[in-house]
């Protein structure tokens, strides 16, 4: 029954965030949402405090806005994550999540504007029971995975001239993750023969970062945007870990084999790299604006729990992504916006690593956004679908991962 310790993983590697491996994984901005993301030569703005707080000088009007709203469905699919009775076993997880992903404000005075930002820019919420059976065994594993993140930044844009701005944002960073399973398994033909097992891990980091931004702007067909986010300075870190597993063959239980561990207040460490990116706007005509984004993400190295039983060296590699947005006004109060993007996993290698995963997502969105004297409301979707391969349990076994996400976004803004 040893082989059945391989689920006491699988929670672990399926809650990872997608926050520092993904960046820019989920849709915000109040249009950037709907252009895949692609906003750092985008001006005029209440979404230019995160993509580019230069931008906000252009601003016309104060501002509040409620946008890209996310109601996503999301599903997993991890296929040979282990093999027992000669039998290779699959598992698949999904969830329903609705994030509210910006809130923003914005005050503008002359060549001055200022911008309070609060961002979920990651949210993910998984619910599953799966029965799993072999020749031999029959049971059944349940899972509940609950990971958020909350920033919330005070952000400053001012226009130096008719064509160059500054910006700046400060961020508080809060990230938290609740996972926990159970797995109940019973042996076919050995009476009074049960595995029990039982984990959770609850984590919470907290910690500052800066965003800087200039854009220029070169005539009324091009804009210039480059925007540089600090690497995450952690304040504090903490996390729980419990695990316990009784075995129990023909009505004894297995001294051999069992668990109990419960670690409370063990120093918990994340890293978000240093992130740099490149945006172009075109006014193509007067109707069509097409914007690109280059973006370059640093590499870092930490220990994930230095004192605890699950510590892992985690390390990032330098990455490039890509996202590529356009908005064309089909009438005067109506624009049809949409974009794609490629987002690759910056995780090293999973060599050497207990648990996680390495995928590389690829997707696009489209919405359409009304403009109505002082209100502006858009309303769109998105698809994102990733690749790549996961490990779990103790035998580091390599498994292939499908994920498939589909959601649909909301925003209101209004001029003040």
């Amino acid at each position: 029954m040893r082989q059945l310790l391989i689920f006491t993983f699988l929670a672990f590697f399926v809650s990872v965030s997608t926050s520092a491996y993904n960046r820019n994984f989920f849709p915000l901005g109040e249009r950037e949402s709907y252009m895949g993301n692609a906003g750092t030569a985008f001006e005029s703005s209440t979404g230019n405090g995160f993509f580019n707080p230069a931008g906000l000088a252009y601003i016309e009007n104060n501002q509040l806005s409620v946008t890209g709203s996310v109601y996503q469905l999301y599903g997993a699919t991890h296929n040979n994550v282990a093999f027992k009775d000669s039998k290779t076993i699959d598992y698949k997880n999904d969830g329903f999540n609705a994030i509210p992903a910006t809130v923003v404000s914005v005050v503008k005075k002359k060549r001055f504007a200022y911008s309070i930002l609060v961002l979920v820019p990651n949210a993910l919420q998984l619910q599953n029971v799966t029965e799993i059976e072999t020749t031999n065994t029959k049971g059944v594993y349940s899972q509940q995975v609950n990971n958020q993140e909350l920033w919330a930044g005070l952000a400053f844009g001012y226009q130096l001239t008719k064509r160059w701005s500054l910006g700046i944002t400060g961020w508080a960073l809060k990230s938290s993750s609740l996972t926990s399973t159970s797995y109940v398994a019973r042996h076919k033909t050995e009476a009074n023969t049960v595995s029990n097992l039982n984990t959770w891990q609850q984590t919470d980091v907290i910690g500052a970062s800066i965003t800087t931004g200039v854009m220029y702007r070169v005539n009324d067909v091009l804009n210039i945007g480059f925007r540089f986010q600090t690497p995450m300075f952690q304040v504090l870190g903490s996390a729980i870990n419990s695990e316990k597993r009784q075995d129990v063959v023909a009505g004894v239980i297995d001294t051999t084999t069992e668990v109990d561990i419960f670690e409370q207040g063990t120093e918990a460490n994340t890293r978000v790299p240093a992130d740099m990116t490149l945006g172009f706007s075109i006014n193509f005509t007067d109707e069509l604006k097409l914007l690109s984004d280059i973006s370059f993400q640093t590499g870092s190295s930490f220990q994930s729990m230095p004192n605890s039983t699950l510590n892992e060296q985690i390390s990032y590699k330098p990455t490039l992504r890509y996202n590529f947005g356009m908005s064309y006004e089909l009438l005067y109060q109506l624009h049809v916006l949409g974009g794609v993007y490629y987002n690759p996993d910056n995780l090293e290698t999973l060599a050497g690593r207990l648990t996680g995963q390495k995928v590389d997502f690829t997707g696009g969105t489209l919405g359409i956004v009304l403009i109505e004297n002082y209100a502006e409301i858009g309303a769109g979707a998105y698809f994102s679908r990733g690749t790549g391969q996961s490990i779990i349990g103790p035998d580091k076994r390599t498994s292939d991962v499908t994920i498939l996400a589909y959601g649909f976004l909301l925003s209101t803004s209004f001029q003040l």
